[in-house]
């Protein structure tokens, strides 16, 4: 039973996305699953199934029924076609991993907000530095502790992690909305400007990275490339000008390296 629930993860993540016909042979596998395993209904509920608005009848309610309200965040316009529930992994203030039952991982990118770098540091109250990437990912931790968590999206980005709107199903809270609203993280107003509200009550509250100084999220992963990208070009630069030299050839410029800081 527990490695039928353990695989439940992966398939609640994948059925939204499949069609009608291809849904009911899925719900019929989970029910001969749940029929070796002893289970009945109730414990298919458990497992994420009938949370996703799939009976075993052959109805196939809407999954919109099934999804947490979305009205006051970036996708309350948006068509959602992926789900993500478990108990993840903090990475860091603003991203966390899902590992299904067979080992996959799913990375999520909360939607609409912008937490300090892993490595970043910010200033307190008093001028002191301190390590305000690592505060958020510790409070986030703390935030849902092991409790389990839905993410759901619309898409994935351009490095394939799924640009999600989460919410803590023992608490209910919505977690991008809180990160910002306590400080630990910035409204992304590039792509959205819901939780400008929140970041605005965490400003004149003195929350989390407002209470000192700090360098915007977006700004320090900038420079961050600025700096690599000088540095990594020079060193380029000057192996290129040693092999002209001793080849009596026209040196060519080196510039644009870039590491990729993922946003």
């Amino acid at each position: 039973m527990a490695a039928m629930l353990n695989g439940s993860a992966s398939f609640s993540t994948s059925v939204m996305q499949l069609n009608r016909k291809q849904q009911r042979s899925a719900a019929c596998r989970m029910e001969m699953l749940a029929k070796d395993e002893g289970l009945d209904a109730k414990h298919l509920a458990v497992s994420g199934l009938l949370a996703l608005g799939i009976t075993l009848g052959g109805n196939f309610p809407s999954v919109a029924a099934s999804l947490p309200d979305l009205t006051s965040t970036p996708l309350s316009a948006a068509k959602v076609s992926i789900v993500l529930e478990g108990t993840p992994r903090v990475v860091d203030g603003d991203t966390l991993v899902f590992q299904t039952g067979t080992g996959q991982k799913d990375r999520v990118r909360l939607l609409g907000i912008d937490a300090p770098e892993s490595r970043q540091m910010c200033k307190d109250e008093k001028g002191f530095p301190y390590a305000c990437g690592l505060q958020s990912k510790t409070y986030l931790q703390d935030l849902i502790k092991n409790d389990l968590v839905k993410c759901v999206a619309e898409k994935r980005d351009m490095y394939s992690r799924v640009l999600g709107i989460c919410f803590d199903e023992k608490t209910g809270v919505q977690i991008n909305e809180n990160l910002v609203e306590q400080g630990e993280a910035l409204a992304y107003q590039q792509y959205s400007k819901v939780y400008v509200k929140n970041e605005e009550h965490a400003k004149s509250g003195k929350r989390g990275v407002w209470k000192g100084s700090f360098q915007e999220p977006w700004q320090y992963r900038k420079d961050k490339r600025s700096k690599q990208g000088g540095a990594s070009s020079k060193a380029v630069g000057n192996e290129v000008s040693k092999v002209s030299l001793s080849n009596n050839k026209p040196v060519s410029s080196a510039d644009d390296f870039e590491t990729d800081f993922e946003e």
